[in-house]
């Protein structure tokens, strides 16, 4: 049946959107604004080679509505891009969500959806409220669907989300992964949460906020992070608070030159990043839960544990025995070190089927020119 809440598109955009209806009904998810199919989308496959993905995977572009439920009334609607083997698949969703303000979710699409439908995985990547739908040539990569740039066009929309007066801020963008679980748990068996920079924030605040629903987080396998914002501890602007590395003062003049790059309707201050150390602080994650976090001594901005101070590896993200902690100085000369981009599709997917014994937390360094280890060499 129709959601009394579903949005009625101009005329000239709705082309496919019966059959991404159709396609979420049999799914049993009803509960969304809007519904659009991806009829085409060009990745490439493990030997280099451009393929069309779209004739392996259902692909909807999906707004889901805010939360009906009183526990999650201060959450907004969210929309992102669902990927379902046409073979079914085994079962299992990878969730993925980005880092601030958001551009590696088209680009972590490209590089690694092909591989996760290949291996039986569905697909899930949140593109943030306050991403820009009218600065083209950043909103192509951000969106990676120009048919979601043009029904921006046709009405008039300027960012996802709406614009917010004082723009979309980063305390409230690390619940937004919270929106899609409650309606995309029903369908699997079980799902794997992966995200990059805030997106790790994103994703321990999602596992902690919904502590009271064992109906989902019973079904959430291993939790991914790609060097990933984890900190606990605030200090003076003129230093690198806990899990940074660079002056906060100095990562949020970084940021806004960033955003007003892309024109992304956000904020960015020192307070806010304080409001991240906050969330931080209550991340709890059940024991069942495997634990992955990935970082590289070449990124500037997040750096690993401290491996100065007593009890490292256990304070470095959430206090469970079920942690992995590698430290990956395998491409150390490879360009965006932040974004992590050369890890190999066959290695993430490692990541996402191993088995993390509970005698942890454990720490391991991939040193450089690392034979099959957790990177690809290039």
């Amino acid at each position: 049946m129709m959601n009394e809440r579903r949005q009625q598109f101009p005329d000239g955009v709705q082309k496919n959107d019966s059959e991404a209806i159709s396609r979420l009904e049999t799914y049993g998810i009803g509960d969304y604004d809007f519904a659009l199919t991806v009829e085409s989308e060009i990745n490439k496959d493990a030997s280099g080679n451009e393929v069309d993905l779209a004739r392996d995977a259902d692909i909807t572009w999906i707004k889901f509505n805010k939360p009906d439920d009183g526990d999650f009334s201060d959450l907004e609607s969210v929309e992102g891009k669902l990927y379902i083997p046409k073979n079914n698949g085994n079962g299992e969703l990878i969730f993925f969500t980005p880092g601030f303000p958001g551009g590696n979710a088209g680009r972590f699409e490209k590089q690694y959806a092909k591989a996760f439908v290949d291996a039986g995985y569905s697909f899930f990547t949140i593109r943030h409220n306050g991403s820009s739908l009218t600065k083209i040539d950043s909103a192509k990569e951000v969106v990676n669907f120009d048919k979601r740039l043009e029904l921006a066009k046709q009405s008039g929309e300027d960012y996802i989300g709406g614009t917010k007066e004082n723009g979309h801020a980063p305390a409230e963008i690390v619940n937004e992964p919270i929106t899609p679980l409650l309606q995309l748990c029903k369908m699997f068996d079980k799902v794997h949460l992966m995200g990059q920079s805030m997106g790790v924030t994103s994703s321990y605040n999602a596992v902690t906020r919904l502590s009271g629903r064992p109906d989902i987080t019973d079904k959430i396998g291993n939790i991914v992070g790609i060097a990933g914002y984890v900190g606990k501890e605030k200090g003076e602007p003129e230093d690198p608070w806990g899990g940074m590395k660079m002056p906060t003062k100095d990562l949020v003049e970084y940021e806004k030159e960033y955003i007003k790059q892309v024109d992304t309707n956000t904020i960015f201050t020192e307070d806010e990043v304080a409001k991240l150390v906050e969330v931080n602080k209550k991340m709890k994650v059940p024991s069942h839960i495997g634990n992955i976090l990935i970082v590289s001594p070449g990124d500037p901005l997040i750096g690993g544990p401290d491996k100065t101070k007593e009890d490292y590896a256990n304070k470095y993200g959430p206090e469970t025995g079920k942690k992995l902690i590698i430290s990956d100085e395998s491409n150390l000369d490879k360009p965006k070190q932040h974004s992590m981009l050369w890890i190999a599709p066959k290695n993430l997917l490692r990541a996402v089927k191993a088995e993390i014994s509970v005698h942890g937390p454990h720490y391991i360094k991939l040193p450089n020119k690392t034979e099959g280890g957790l990177v690809e060499k290039g």
